[in-house]
């Protein structure tokens, strides 16, 4: 009678074990090349996860071939593994309550194709030995006003830019808008100024005239500090490329793939390397694909762009061309600088480039294990081209360009940026928020 029970399963052991077998045969076929991106799927990941699955079949029927007379020991089994889940969750989050707040993420929008997720209090990871915290507000920024507290405030300043005015690897209240604030209070002696700190990592003015219309009008900023850096201009290019490539009606980025954002504690953080492995996510993908077609995986380091007569594949290609070659890209960002600023004249606020160095630029020492080396090398022929520009668009803007090149030249203070990232320090956001005070307060 027992036997009789478990023969279906065998059936099914047997259906299961042919379909992975046939399946199996596919990928060795190429078949599942055209459902690839690049023409070629990675057949040593669809073969792991065919045997993946299989043997979490397997072990699916020897569960329900034994559950009618072992089902005692299975309803304890699910009670004791629960039990020890919510036991060492606990326990994770008792040795280290970092475990239990999200990790820190972006998340890919339509109209803005990437932001920092609202109202979340996130763990950055480790940056140089030490923990970072990202506290976000309603829209994302990392700030600690609201829109309502914000406008309490009589004079109000929001800077925009991308990881250097985020202030990337630098714990809460430690970037260049923070000191900022701080700063114009103690020159003022009046607590009635407040910095936002709207920056977004890997934005570029394409980006920030995208935001400061959409999120950043409701703040009634009275000046509005743009913080250019030296990828924005590459970053301006690929960003306009994709909204031709990926326009639809959901918005210009509606195409971009959604990330998993869902949050569940100590031991959901402790196995994501696990849950998102190639090999489990693989049917998943495929079953997207065949459903919706192909999707876009957005990737920010992947680039390419027809400079001259080269084609390069970095956004620091500024860096190898003369002015004359590479002047159409920093136009096209021009002409969104430009857009910011008229934004700015709308409301009558006022508006200030800032064009600030990257270490290279100052101190050859600064930065010796830069993880970016492989991009841009010390002492790039045209590495100055950026400054030149804009020390010609200072001549004819209706607005303030300042660039930061001469302030860090002049300086000895060092470190300013971390040994291994080029992005500022703590002491490397002091000094540029010191000179973006005395700029603001000159002029």
């Amino acid at each position: 009678m027992l036997e009789q029970a478990r023969r279906p399963y065998l059936k099914l052991a047997i259906l299961i074990s042919v379909i992975a077998a046939g399946l199996a045969g596919v990928v060795q076929s190429g078949a599942l090349d055209q459902l690839s991106n690049d023409g070629s799927a990675n057949q040593r990941t669809a073969l792991i996860s065919i045997v993946v699955y299989w043997c979490f079949s397997m072990l699916a029927l020897i569960v329900l071939s034994k559950i009618r007379s072992h089902w005692k020991q299975m309803l304890l089994g699910i009670f004791a593994t629960t039990l020890c889940i919510v036991v060492a969750e606990f326990a994770l989050r008792f040795l280290n309550p970092r475990l239990a707040l999200p990790k820190y993420r972006i998340v890919y929008h339509a109209d803005l194709h990437h932001v920092s997720p609202a109202n979340e209090h996130m763990d950055f990871g480790y940056f140089h030995d030490k923990r970072v915290d990202v506290i976000t507000n309603e829209d994302g920024f990392r700030t600690k006003y609201s829109v309502e507290e914000f406008n309490e405030v009589k004079q109000r300043i929001v800077c925009i830019g991308d990881s250097f005015t985020f202030g990337f690897g630098n714990q809460e209240g430690r970037g260049y808008p923070d000191y900022l604030e701080s700063l114009l209070r103690e020159e003022a002696g009046s607590d009635d100024i407040a910095v936002l700190n709207a920056g977004v990592i890997s934005y570029s003015p394409i980006l920030e005239l995208k935001l400061l219309r959409r999120d950043l009008l409701k703040y009634n900023p009275q000046t509005v500090v743009l913080m250019l850096d030296a990828n924005d201009i590459g970053d301006d290019y690929w960003y306009d490329r994709d909204i031709e490539r990926l326009k639809d009606a959901r918005g210009p980025y509606g195409k971009l793939v959604r990330p998993d954002t869902l949050q569940l504690g100590a031991i959901w953080r402790l196995t994501s390397s696990i849950r998102n492995h190639e090999a489990l996510v693989a049917p998943f993908k495929l079953m997207n694909r065949l459903m919706f077609g192909k999707t876009e995986n957005p990737h920010y380091y992947q680039f390419e762009a027809k400079v001259g007569n080269i084609t390069e594949t970095n956004r620091f290609f500024i860096f190898r061309h003369p002015l004359e070659v590479t002047r159409p890209f920093f136009d096209h960002s021009w002409s969104y600088i430009k857009q910011i600023a008229d934004e700015c004249k709308k409301i009558d606020a006022r508006f200030v480039l800032v064009v600030p160095p990257r270490f290279q630029h100052w101190n050859t020492e600064e930065c010796k294990n830069n993880w970016e080396g492989y991009k841009y090398k010390l002492g790039e022929p045209h590495e100055l081209a950026m400054f030149e520009y804009f020390d010609e668009k200072k001549l004819e803007a209706e607005f303030e360009v300042f660039s930061l090149l001469p302030q860090f030249q002049a300086t000895d203070r060092f470190p300013l940026v971390y040994p291994g990232d080029p992005h500022w320090n703590e002491e490397g956001n002091r000094f540029v928020a010191e000179h973006v005070a005395r700029l603001l307060q000159d002029n």
